[in-house]
């Protein structure tokens, strides 16, 4: 019986080497010009061909190289001029990228050396005939250290509708990383009318997941004459990573008339996920001259139902611009409008899911709405919620928006600028330890409603907040310096609001809003008042309905007014220090203001104007106080001071006992 088993046990083992080894004779042998893992060697046309002991072949063409390529290899480029654009499928192009291989350049025979791309550039220049790269769907690739120039995608097909995409890359389904490439002077987009448009002058990339490290994205135009969006980069329903980038002076449209706008003139983000970091974004333009303009710098939005988030963390954001000038041929009579001058952000109707974004350590400098327009809302960042069922919140922290301006030069002296720095709707929003310095709603014109920022509707946490020297109107006038609520529920702790200038209210402006008013110091904020709860029959974004207001422990310096409660809405302020305000306070009919605990006194600020000194009148002057912490980190007493500020002898140790 043993002996029987041995024998079967053989036999098996004996039919399953012989099947393995049929199997093995019958596979499909490489092909012996190409062998995965190899190293490919690319020199301009006309150039030596080596041989080269590095590389396993020479090719004077990248195409060719990619041909041959069964995924897996090394291409490498050497320094030099490639424009030989190939046609595949219909499309031109002078790469087409079907195979999971890695793309380098800056490269010099015999390739054995570390590449240098700025030493040794290696451009391709597809010379207005074609796109520079494609990128087809399920690769795996990597691309590094070329410059992508003279792409065009005017008439190539594989677009987004009718959307010329992706003048120097379009990349659509793939996995991509894209490190130290220059992508500059392509173009989207040339033609004009309603029905072309161009997305993604620089690259345009589609349904899959793009990484890029360090690149430069540098004068592309998604559009010449129609509807352009992403002058430098166009992502949409991607994953992404854009990490140490440099993305400067693209524009969405260059020229326009009939309603054709710019989305993105630096980049677009449309229904994607992922995180943009240590990024220079800096002299974008959604519109050259056209009509309309949204998102000078960066332009984000959300159409479908899926969750999403986005993080933007120590990111420079500066000098952008939605809207330089009106179209040439403009009707007088039609309102040329920007929005969004750094950023615009918007959460459309149709997006039922979350949408989660998280702003940390950027900065916005020096964006406009409109340089020279009708009208233009938030020189730096504008973002809204429209969606009635998606959650859209927002995490705003440590972030320094400065020097932004709604409207530079007015056209129209009937239509406003509004919102110099910051205009946030909607959001269920947590604001904390931002700096809001010098930013105006209009710089040349009259008609100017907020210089530093507006919320309207939703609920807002402001904890830590400095708003200085902001400016409805650059030479005086306009309606809100520092902060306007209106339709909000919000909460403000060390909340600081000086030297902002408007002839209405310098310091807070509320409508139609509960509000919850902590530790805030309110000081030289122009001839206006310092606070206004404003009669509701006037609102504008959310139902008439009266304000109720909380203050406490409140320091009111250097008004002309202090506190004005307008008809039908209701106040309470318990611990006020009033110094240098002629009229403190005013009520008018049907408004209920109860008000104790107040003093006369000097605040003695420090020279930076908000923090107190030794001998200040705040100091341990408050009441009872659920804020356990002031404007810098520190502990607060029992009792604690007036104001934003804890004076400490000992900053080092002293909190500590009372936190």
């Amino acid at each position: 019986m043993m002996m029987r088993l041995r024998l079967l046990l053989l036999a098996l083992a004996g039919g399953l080497c012989l099947l393995l080894a049929l199997l093995h004779l019958l596979r499909p042998f490489p092909t012996s010009h190409a062998l995965a893992n190899e190293i490919y060697c690319v020199v301009p046309a006309g150039d030596a061909t080596g041989p080269f002991p590095i590389c396993d072949q020479v090719f004077d063409s990248i195409q060719a190289a990619v041909d041959t390529a069964v995924g897996g290899e090394e291409i490498r480029v050497a320094a030099g001029l490639y424009t030989d654009v190939q046609t595949r499928s219909g499309i031109e192009q002078i790469v087409f990228l079907d195979k999971n291989v890695s793309l380098a350049g800056g490269y010099l025979p015999p390739f054995t050396a570390v590449p240098d791309p700025i030493a040794n550039p290696t451009t391709l220049d597809a010379q207005n005939g074609g796109r520079v790269i494609y990128v087809l769907t399920d690769t795996i690739s990597t691309i590094s250290g070329l410059h992508l120039t003279g792409g065009n995608a005017s008439g190539q097909g594989n677009g987004f509708g009718s959307c010329s995409t992706g003048g120097g890359l379009f990349g659509t389904g793939a996995i991509l990383t894209l490190t130290q490439n220059i992508i500059s002077g392509n173009l989207a987009e040339m033609g004009s009318g309603l029905n072309n448009s161009g997305c993604g002058g620089g690259l345009a990339f589609h349904n899959g997941s793009l990484t890029m490290l360090e690149n430069t994205v540098q004068n592309n135009t998604a559009a010449a004459a129609s509807t352009g969006t992403g002058g430098g980069i166009y992502i949409n329903n991607s994953n992404y990573l854009l990490q140490g980038n440099e993305i400067v002076g693209n524009t969405a449209v260059t020229s326009g008339g009939g309603a054709h706008v710019g989305f993105g003139g630096g980049l677009i983000l449309i229904d994607s996920s992922g995180t943009l970091s240590h990024n220079n974004i800096i002299g974008n333009q959604a519109v050259l001259a056209g009509d309309f303009g949204y998102g000078g710098g960066i332009y984000i939005a959300r159409f479908n139902d899926e969750p999403a988030t986005v993080l933007l963390n120590n990111n420079l954001i500066q000098e952008n611009v939605a809207l330089v000038q009106p179209s040439p041929s403009g009707d007088p009579n039609t309102t040329y409008a920007g929005d969004g001058g750094g950023l615009y952000l918007l959460n459309y109707e149709e997006a039922d899911a979350n949408f989660a974004i998280t702003m940390t350590q950027n900065e916005f400098l020096s964006n406009t709405s409109t340089l020279t327009g009708s009208a233009g809302l938030a020189g730096g960042l504008f973002m809204s919620n429209r969606s009635p069922d998606g959650l859209t919140s927002l995490h705003f922290s440590h972030n320094l928006v400065a020097g932004n301006t709604a409207v530079y030069s007015s056209t129209s002296p009937s239509l406003q600028a509004f919102g110099g720095g910051l205009i946030m709707g909607r959001l269920d929003a947590t604001l904390r330890h931002n700096r809001y310095i010098s930013n105006t709603a209009i710089v040349s014109g009259t008609q100017g409603l907020v210089g530093g920022v507006y919320i309207y509707g939703g609920e807002a946490l402001l904890q830590n907040e400095i708003l200085q020297g902001n400016a409805a109107v650059q030479s005086g006038g306009g309606d809100i310096g520092g902060l306007g609520l209106e339709a909000a529920t919000a909460t403000l702790e060390n909340v600081v609001l000086i030297d902002n200038q408007a002839a209405e209210t310098g310091g807070l402006w509320i409508i139609a809003s509960a509000v919850t008013v902590s530790h805030p110091t309110i000081a030289r904020n122009g001839t206006g008042k310092a606070v206004t709860i404003r009669d509701p029959s006037v609102v504008e974004n959310g139902p008439a309905v009266p304000s109720t207001v909380t203050l406490t422990n409140v320091i009111i310096a250097e008004q002309s007014m202090g506190i004005h409660v307008e008809a039908n809405n209701s106040m309470s302020a318990t611990g006020v220090l009033w110094h240098m305000v002629p009229t403190p306070t005013v009520v008018g009919p049907l408004a209920t203001f109860t008000i104790s605990q107040q003093q006369v006194g000097n605040p003695a600020f420090a020279a930076d104007g908000y923090h107190i000194t030794e001998s200040s009148a705040a100091r341990f002057a408050g009441v009872a106080s659920p804020v356990l912490l002031d404007v810098d980190g520190e502990g607060r007493p029992s009792p604690p001071s007036l104001g934003a500020d804890e004076y400490w002898t000992n900053r080092l140790l002293l909190p500590l006992v009372f936190r």
